[in-house]
Parts: structure tokens; C-alpha cells; sequence
């Protein structure tokens, strides 16, 4: 038993041994990295200190030491970065804020300042035209942190410089989306705010939205009124924008006195940007002077009828609208010196007479006035008694209404009398008419009424405590309605649809959901053929979603049912032609509008094109197709068609024919080129470039010899024609040559080979034929000319040989 004890004794001894060592080794290490800690703190305040004093050498020092110090303490490793971006050394500063990341990883802070080294090397890289890594770069950093503004801004920037204004609005519009995500410990300059609104006023600008345009530049101006934001707000706020114009020519109107004109103008202005503070004031102002017109015109009628108080009193009201028309105020006086006249002639016309009234007395207040007067001859408490005992005849008769009023007298009398049987009294007459009777205050509520009140405060009870779990239970589910409508759209009910969607929209914010929703309606609208509300819901979704197709095929579908001419419908046409290639009443709208514009670019010649395989014979199309391929130098089939065409009903233009000239030399066909060329010559028309196109012609068609005839003949039609002149000077020497070495002419056989010579066999008639003749050639002295034998004088220079 004692060895147990001893035992026992024993063994609390040593765990508690144990414990003591155990706790003393963890204190020790504790304390310890507590120190460490303590130390890079200490060593990074210190470096921060000289960080804001500029001295970033010393700061690193004190950095590194803190780092060396502490490898996990992740503020020193933050403004180490810091150092190295301001040294342009990006990389060593990413290297660094993923060092404090990784000891803190959701440090939003260190997060946000990645995205921002990001951002840095992202304008370098674009400055190299390397704009995948930039755009490579700015995914990085919406993949890091969604809700990045500048990262946003940069994206809505190259969109912008693109031309690209749909993508920079969704940019845009995501960055407010995020925006309500952004933790509170995160704050971006005012300037990142201001350019955000700045790029989506100048996207809404560019695409026609003048309205929108000067809400988005009015709140970036007010966010930060920076040089960036200055620069836009004036090129928003010139005469291109068609609401400033109209703005100015209105107030030049107003100024000018043509009330009218500026009007109109004004109310252009606010049906363009209903915000306008100056065109609401303005016309507000004129308002005000056109009622104030009306009031001194009606005072004046009544004081022209001589109902003098109603026209000072109206005089009085314009006084005290517009206090400066003094000329009102001699009016008035004028006024009442007229009344005052009239009173007097009306007391001096009634001076002396008097008249009698008499007045009917009704015989109950006769009698009644007896019965007060007999009354006031008694005992005042008898006539209490009295009406009491009336009024309780009233009541057994149940006539309440009669009975409640005496008593209500008596009680307002003498509240002394009988008290308590009054107020019973009232109170059971009030019961038997289904209201309570408050005696307090002398009042009587319908008994529905405070059932009613006491419902109410019921239901306000429950609703404090379980309103937001009701709301939330009673709150209509958009994605059901949305269901609903999508089934309906399946089933082709259009109708049940729409109303369907229409719910889902008024209980849906997300802008992309409504976007969605939106999409759906402008489908039904389209089907039942209201394409105004096609147009208008079209127009909303591609507001948040400019890159929706099928929406663009529905507005631009709904464009052309009401055939529309304008800017927005023409842009939607173009992109309804790269689904709808075939549709004639597209390709006639649009055909017309780039014939108007005398549009030559690809778009429209694809168009034309397509025109003219319908009808050939539409001339301004065939006009258009042939300048555009006169400009490109065309000679497909369908460039030789038009033409052809156009010669047929023009053939005095050169300009087409030598375009055709140049066709049919392509295509090699020789015969049809000499011919047009001669078409040509025979109107005088000689140019190098169709000479040309006629000799190579007659060149490929082995006809050299006829063209030396047919030079000759044409110098001797046209003798003055300078360029024959010099296109024959310059070619004549080779037309020679060729005429003298295989134009084709007889053979010239020289004097001195006419016979063999001795002990030579003569030529067999067969091998005659087949030996060659070798034309004999003259060489000119003078000038190199090479004549024909037998000529004495040079063809070129007539020198003598």
C-alpha cells in the first residue's frame, strides 16, 4: 500500500516536471521569434520613415535588414518593392510583392499593388507595339482582382485608340459592376474615377449618344477636374456636338429677342439632353413672361369692363411677380381714383331713401322662441329635467340621432346633470350604432375603424420582426418569370411571353441579366411585328452588351421593316449584310445610301456588284461600279460587262474604252484590242498608251508587216498628230527591221549572187525553197538608219547612201 503510494507520488512528480520543461521551452522560443519580430518591425518603421523622406538607399538598407531579420514579415518586403518600381525595375519588384503575398496571401493591399506593376510594364510593352503582352498583362490582373479600376481604365483605352468604342463601353461598364466589391480597405485615386467616366463619355460621344456623353464628362468633371478630363470636356462640349450648337443658337435667339426661334431651340436641346439646366431655366423664363403677358392682357379687359377690384388685384399679381413694370403701378392708382368717383356717385344717388325690409320668420323659430322665453321664467334645473325627459322619449322611441343631441347639449350645458346617466346614454346610443364613444375626447369611432387600426399594429409588429424573411418570401423570382417567357417563346405565344419578360425585368438589376432578358424581348417584339419596341429594347441591351449579334439582327431587321434611312439603321444594315448577303431590300437601301454618298469603298462596290447581277441596267449603279473599277484598274469579267454596258448607252467615253482596251489585251484577245484601238484613231482620239496596246496587239498577232502599213496609213489620215509623230519616230526603226529581216515582204536576192560561181553546182528548184533568203541591208552613215538595198537616200535622214 505504500509502495503504491509512493507510486502514486511519484509519477504527478515527473508530469509535472515534464510540463514545467515543456512550457519553459516553448516560452523561450516564443519569446524569442517575439523579439525577431519586434526587431523587423522596428527596422521596418524606420525604413518607412526614410522612405517618405526620399532617402530610398538608406531605406532598402533598413529593408533588407528587417527581411534578414524576419524572412515572414511582409510589410518589409511590400516597400522593397516599392524602391524597385521606382526604379523602373519591374521585375524585381514583382519578385518582391509576391515574396509578401505569400506570407500574407489575401492581402488585398499587396494584391491591388501587383496589379499595378502589372499595369506598368503593360505601357512599356505598348510602347514596344507588343499589345498582346499588354493586353496579357491586364487579364493577369482582373484574374488577381476583379474589381481593379485602372486596370479597366488602360482596357477602355486601347478600345478607344482602336476605334473600338462597344468593347471600351463594356470595359466601362464592367468596372462599375465590380465597384460595389471593392473592400473598404482599398481606395483608388480620384483621377482612375474621373477616367472612367471621361472614356465613357467619350465612347457614348463617338457613337452618337450626345446625351449620355455630357451626363458621364459632367461627373467626371466634378470627380476630378484634370488636364485628361479638360481635354475631352472641350472637344464634348464644341460645336460638333449637336446639343452645344443648338444650345448656342438658341441663346443667340434669346438674346436677339426671337422668342420663337429660341424656343424651338431650346425644346431641341432638352429633347436631345434633358438635363440642360440653361434650356430649362431659359424656358422656364419665357414661360414666365408669357403668363405674366396674359395676366396684364386679362387685367386689362377687366378694367376696360370696369370690374376695377378684379383688375387691380390681377395688377397686384403681376407687381409682385415682375416687380419692375412700373407703368402697372400708375394703373392702379388710375384705378381706384375711378372707384372712389363711383362710390361717391352711388352714396349720392341713394341719399335719402330707405327701405323697408321685411324678413319671413319660419313659425317653428317663432314657437321655439316663445318656449325659451317661458323657460327663462322657471327653474333652470326644471328645464333641464324637461329636455332629459325629452331626450329619454327620443331614446325609448329610438330615434338616436334626436335623443344624442339633447344629450350632448345638456352634457355641454351643465356637466353636472346627471352625469353619469348622460354619458351612459351616449355611450349605449354610440354601441347600438356600431362605434366606440371616447369619452376623453368627446368622440365616437366606427367600430370597422378600430378593428382596422388594431389590424394595422398587428401587422406593423409582425412585420418588424419578420418583415425582411416575408419580403424575401413574397418577392417575385425573375429567373422564373424568365423560364416562363423562355416556354411561352418555344410554344411561339408571343403575347404571353412579352408579358412574362416584362416581369422578369422589373425585378431584375444586374445590368447583364437585363441585357439577357432584353435580348428575348426584342425577339417577341420582332415576331409580332412592333418594331418600335423592337428598336427600343434592342437599343437598351446593346447598351450593356454592343457585342450581341442576334440583337443586332433583330434592330437591324426592324430598321428595314420600317425602311430607315438614318445613321444608326445604315450601321446596323452593314452588319445585317454579312448574314442577310441576298436580301434585295437590303442591298437596295443600302445601295442607295452609298450611291448618295458617292461611297467607293469595298462595301459598297460589294454591294453595287450585287445590284447590277439583278439589274444590269440600273445606270447609277453601273456608273459607281465602273468608276470604282476605272480607279482599281479592273479587268475581271464583270469589270469588262460594266464596261460594256456603259459604252453601250455612252460610247463617248474614253476613259471606259481604254479601261476595256486594256481588258481585252489581257485576256488576249488581240482582234476585239485592234479594233477599239481603231475606234479610237477613227475620232481622233491618240494616245501613247493606245498605240502601244495596238502595236503589241498586231506584234502578238504576227502581223508586222500590216502594221507598217497601217502606221503609214494613219500618218498620212492625222499628219499633225505630234504623238503619232513621236511614237513613229520612236518605234519606226524597229518596224524596219522587222519589215526588213521577216516582214513577211519577197525576197531580195543581191545583183553579185545572182549565178554560182565557177565549179559550183546551182541550187536544186526544191532546195531553194528551203534555204532562206538573206535580206540585203544598207546601213545609213549619218545616223545608223537601216535601209532596204536598192535605195539611194536613207528613209530616216534622206542623207545620201
Amino acid at each position: 500500500m505504500n509502495k503504491k503510494n509512493g507510486t502514486l507520488l511519484r509519477v504527478p512528480a515527473k508530469c509535472a516536471a515534464t510540463l514545467i520543461f515543456a512550457f519553459l521551452f516553448l516560452f523561450s522560443f516564443y519569446g524569442e521569434a517575439l523579439a525577431v519580430r519586434a526587431q523587423a518591425e522596428r527596422l521596418t518603421e524606420e525604413g518607412i520613415k526614410l522612405f517618405q523622406l526620399g532617402k530610398y538607399s538608406e531605406a532598402e538598407t533598413k529593408f533588407s535588414s528587417a527581411i534578414g531579420e524576419d524572412g515572414s514579415y511582409a510589410t518589409s518586403y511590400y516597400y522593397m518593392a516599392q524602391i524597385y518600381e521606382q526604379r523602373n525595375n519591374h521585375d524585381e519588384a514583382l519578385s518582391y510583392i509576391k515574396k509578401a503575398l505569400s506570407n500574407v496571401p489575401h492581402e488585398e493591399l499587396y494584391k491591388s499593388y501587383v496589379c499595378e506593376i502589372n499595369n506598368n510594364m503593360a505601357i512599356e510593352a505598348i510602347k514596344n507595339n507588343n499589345i498582346d503582352r499588354a493586353y496579357k498583362l491586364y487579364y493577369s490582373n482582373l484574374e488577381t482582382l476583379p474589381y481593379h479600376l485602372p486596370t479597366y481604365n488602360r482596357l477602355a483605352a486601347l478600345s478607344i485608340k482602336k476605334g473600338d468604342y462597344n468593347d471600351a463601353l463594356m470595359q466601362c461598364n464592367k468596372a462599375l459592376e465590380k465597384a460595389s466589391s471593392i473592400p473598404p480597405t482599398i481606395r483608388f485615386d480620384s483621377n482612375e474615377q474621373a477616367m472612367l467616366h471621361t472614356h465613357m463619355a467619350i465612347c457614348f460621344f463617338e457613337l452618337k449618344n450626345y446625351s449620355r456623353a455630357i451626363n458621364e464628362i459632367e461627373v467626371a468633371k466634378n470627380t476630378k477636374d484634370s488636364s485628361y478630363v479638360q481635354k475631352y470636356y472641350k472637344k464634348i462640349m464644341s460645336d460638333d456636338n449637336p446639343v452645344v450648337s443648338e444650345l448656342k443658337k438658341a441663346e443667340a435667339a434669346f438674346e436677339a429677342g426671337d422668342m420663337k426661334v429660341a424656343r424651338a431651340g431650346y425644346e431641341k436641346v432638352i429633347s436631345l439632353y434633358p438635363n440642360s439646366k440653361t434650356a430649362v431655366e431659359k424656358l422656364s423664363i419665357m414661360d414666365k413672361q408669357v403668363r405674366i403677358e396674359d395676366m396684364v392682357t386679362e387685367a386689362d379687359k377687366l378694367a376696360a369692363n370696369n370690374q376695377i377690384e378684379e383688375a387691380i388685384e390681377k395688377y397686384n399679381q403681376v407687381l409682385s411677380v415682375d416687380p419692375t413694370r412700373v407703368v402697372l403701378k400708375d394703373k392702379i392708382k388710375e384705378l381706384k381714383t375711378k372707384a372712389e368717383q363711383i362710390q361717391k356717385q352711388a352714396a349720392a344717388s341713394i341719399r335719402g331713401k330707405s327701405t323697408a325690409k321685411t324678413d319671413s320668420v319660419d313659425i317653428d323659430a317663432k314657437l321655439r322662441q316663445l318656449i325659451e322665453k317661458s323657460q327663462t321664467n322657471v327653474n333652470p334645473d326644471q328645464v333641464y329635467e324637461m329636455r332629459f325627459t325629452e331626450a329619454e322619449g327620443f331614446y325609448n322611441r329610438q330615434e338616436y340621432d334626436k335623443a344624442l343631441e339633447i344629450y350632448h347639449k345638456l352634457f355641454e350645458d351643465k356637466e353636472d346633470f346627471r352625469p353619469d346617466e348622460v354619458n351612459k346614454r351616449i355611450r349605449s346610443i354610440y354601441a347600438a350604432r356600431g362605434e366606440f364613444y371616447i369619452e376623453y375626447y368627446n368622440m365616437a369611432v366606427p367600430k370597422l375603424y378600430v378593428y382596422l387600426a388594431f389590424a394595422l399594429l398587428v401587422v406593423f409588429i409582425i412585420w418588424m420582426y419578420f418583415g425582411g424573411q416575408i419580403a424575401v418570401m413574397l418577392k417575385p423570382d425573375p429567373h422564373k418569370n424568365y423560364k416562363d417567357g423562355v416556354e411561352y417563346l418555344d410554344k411561339e405565344k408571343y403575347e404571353h411571353a412579352i408579358a412574362s419578360f416584362e416581369k422578369a425585368l422589373a425585378n431584375a438589376f444586374d445590368p447583364l441579366e437585363r441585357a439577357k432578358i432584353k435580348a428575348k424581348l426584342s425577339l417577341c417584339y420582332f415576331k409580332v411585328k412592333n418594331y418600335d419596341k423592337c428598336i427600343k429594347v434592342s437599343l437598351e441591351a446593346l447598351d450593356v452588351d454592343p457585342k450581341n449579334e442576334v440583337v443586332h439582327g433583330y434592330l437591324g431587321n426592324s430598321f428595314l421593316e420600317k425602311n430607315a434611312t438614318n445613321e444608326r439603321a445604315i450601321s446596323e444594315y452593314k452588319l445585317l449584310l454579312k448574314k442577310q448577303k441576298d436580301d434585295k431590300r437590303l442591298l437596295t437601301i443600302l445601295c442607295t445610301h452609298f450611291i448618295h454618298e458617292d461611297n467607293l469603298s469595298q462595301e459598297a462596290i460589294d454591294v453595287y456588284q450585287k445590284i447590277f447581277a439583278m439589274d444590269s441596267k440600273d445606270k447609277n449603279v453601273r456608273r459607281m461600279l465602273g468608276e470604282a473599277f476605272i480607279r482599281s484598274n479592273d479587268k475581271t469579267d464583270l469589270a469588262i460587262k460594266v464596261y460594256e454596258s456603259i459604252l453601250s448607252d455612252e460610247p463617248h467615253r474614253t476613259d471606259v474604252k481604254l479601261m476595256l482596251i486594256s481588258a481585252k489585251f489581257s485576256r488576249k484577245n488581240f482582234d476585239e484590242c485592234i479594233m477599239l484601238c481603231e475606234e479610237l484613231f477613227e475620232k481622233g482620239n491618240i494616245e501613247n498608251i493606245t498605240l502601244e496596246y495596238y502595236t503589241n496587239s498586231y506584234f502578238k498577232l504576227e502581223k508586222k508587216a500590216e502594221l507598217y502599213k497601217k502606221y503609214v496609213d494613219l500618218s498620212a489620215k492625222f499628219p499633225n498628230n505630234q504623238i503619232l509623230k513621236s511614237y513613229l519616230d520612236k518605234i519606226q526603226s524597229q518596224l524596219m527591221v522587222e519589215r526588213l529581216t521577216g516582214g513577211g515582204g519577197p525576197v531580195i536576192t543581191p545583183s553579185n549572187q545572182g549565178a554560182a560561181a565557177p565549179g559550183v553546182q546551182p541550187a536544186q528548184p526544191q532546195q531553194q525553197q528551203n534555204v532562206t533568203a538573206a535580206p540585203a541591208v544598207n546601213i545609213c552613215r549619218n545616223c545608223a538608219h537601216m535601209n532596204p538595198s536598192g535605195l539611194k537616200a536613207c528613209e530616216h535622214c534622206g542623207a545620201a547612201i
